[in-house]
């Protein structure tokens, strides 16, 4: 989806650096949650499962809050040939 969405504003050369950004902040997000609920664990046993579940409903929000990009779907004349074309460009 960040590539499309990358390529409907034409600006798909910054995709690597969009993607590092995203991962680097999932990174450091995921560290920083596992820290957190340590300490949330060492309170209160149960506290960090039930905040879960509050994460849980505002990532569903986000995540149906999110569009597609519009774009342009064509029918490749061949399924073989979409296949092979795909591989050449994957190796």
């Amino acid at each position: 989806m960040l590539f499309e969405t990358l390529k409907a504003d034409g600006s798909e050369h910054a995709y690597a650096r969009y993607q590092g950004r995203m991962s680097g902040f999932a990174q450091g997000g995921e560290s920083m949650g596992a820290i957190f609920a340590g300490v949330i664990y060492a309170y209160a046993p149960l506290l960090p499962f039930v905040l879960q579940v509050g994460v849980w409903l505002l990532a569903l929000l986000l995540a149906r809050s999110m569009t597609e990009p519009p774009r342009e779907i064509t029918s490749p004349a061949s399924h073989l040939a979409a296949a092979l074309r795909s591989a050449r460009y994957a190796s």
